[in-house]
């Protein structure tokens, strides 16, 4: 037995004489010591795993000591990945966030030839850089994260949460909602939302609500209406969010409206919705169109300017404008008619739909079923010969 393993071994024997044999901690150490001496690495990383999570862990510096004088002893001999989330829960004994950077970079140069904890530990590494303060650093790393992933598939789908929840944090931390809004959801698709305590699913679910009001390009709010995440705001006092979300999703400017007055001094006390106010009217008005198209049977999607106008609350000699802005954002499409003062739409941007848009297509699809029989009955009595 080579004089690593003995200190390895040496140190479970030690930590277990801390303890009193009706001790907890005596008989986590006692299986521990078991496991190891027998070599049943894959019980024993699965023991471990549920150690390490233990409160009085929350604290101190002994899950670090337990890393450099046990699990490196046999590190090689266990599943990779999980030995990377155990890597992951004791950087965070770290009081330095250059230590637990070092740390990070020292197991990632172990790992380097198993790619999913490989990709794990640097996501992980990315996220101590930001809060480091190294933005630039954090940022170059996930770019290569992105390359590297979009290059391998049927990974772990803990890899791509943790890429994800960096990425959401990383475009948090320089404003950028839009980024921050596709990170966020595509986050949460990794997790069970039940991960997460009340408090985190409140702030994030409100930070993804701010995200869709304001980031460039985001007209489809049914996805993040549809995620339970939003149910955190019932009961708050930031349930106003939901009932502003479901106004833009709809396009419904009255409500928008009514919204802005009743609660103005909670959306004032939000400096990005303050300093957007412009932004906000543009957008709604923009799925005020869209709304209105996607309401339209495609044969009767002729739109008057007078309609557009009377819709989206802006003055006729707007519409032509805003109607260009939808064009351009690529949300509908269609060919406007200057001198007849119309706009012939061809295209609306598909969404996931609410259940009121739901019940709305469900009945367009009705009319189309009961025209299609209506011109099938026509047939029948034009062409009786052909249907005997």
């Amino acid at each position: 037995m080579s004089t690593q393993t003995l200190a390895a071994s040496d140190y479970i024997e030690t930590m277990k004489q801390l303890y009193s044999t009706t001790d907890e901690m005596f008989q986590h150490y006692k299986e521990i010591a078991d496991l190891y001496k027998r070599k049943l690495w894959h019980q024993l990383t699965q023991k471990l795993e549920r150690f390490i999570v233990l409160p009085r862990f929350n604290h101190g510096r002994e899950l670090i000591e337990l890393y450099e004088r046990f699990i490196r002893d046999f590190e090689t001999r266990i599943n990779q990945l999980k030995f990377v989330h155990m890597i992951r829960i004791i950087s965070r004994q770290f009081q330095d966030i250059n230590e637990a950077i070092k740390f990070q970079e020292e197991i990632a140069l172990k790992v380097a030839s198993h790619k999913e904890a490989h990709i794990l530990i640097r996501s992980v590494l990315a996220d101590n850089l930001l809060q480091a303060g190294r933005q630039n650093d954090c940022k170059a790393l996930l770019d290569q994260l992105k390359v590297e992933l979009e290059g391998i598939t049927g990974i772990d789908s803990t890899v791509y949460e943790w890429f994800y929840k960096t990425s959401w944090h990383y475009y948090k931390s320089v404003v950028m909602p839009a980024e921050f809004y596709r990170s966020a959801l595509t986050y949460l698709a990794y997790i069970p939302i039940e991960s997460l305590s009340e408090s985190e699913k409140v702030q994030l679910a409100f930070d993804l609500g701010l995200a869709a009001l304001v980031g460039e390009n985001i007209y489809n709010f049914g996805e993040l209406l549809a995620h339970p995440i939003l149910e955190s705001l019932n009961n708050t006092d930031n349930h106003w969010m939901i009932l502003l979300l479901h106004a833009f999703n709809s396009g419904n400017i009255d409500q928008y409206d009514a919204l802005v007055s009743q609660h103005k001094s909670q959306l004032e006390a939000q400096v990005v919705l303050a300093n957007n106010t412009q932004l906000l009217k543009r957008k709604i008005a923009i799925l005020a169109l869209m709304e209105l198209v996607f309401s339209r049977p495609s044969e009767a999607r002729q739109i008057p300017f007078s309609v557009i106008s009377a819709t989206t609350k802006i003055p006729i000699d707007q519409v032509e404008i805003l109607v260009m802005k939808a064009l351009c954002l690529k949300v509908v499409k269609g060919v406007i008619d200057e001198v007849e003062q119309f706009v012939h739409f061809t295209w609306v941007q598909p969404r996931v739909l609410s259940l009121d848009q739901t019940a709305h297509m469900r009945d367009k699809l009705k009319s189309w079923a009961a025209t299609v029989q209506k011109m099938r009955n026509n047939m029948e009595d034009q062409t009786a010969e052909l249907f005997s």
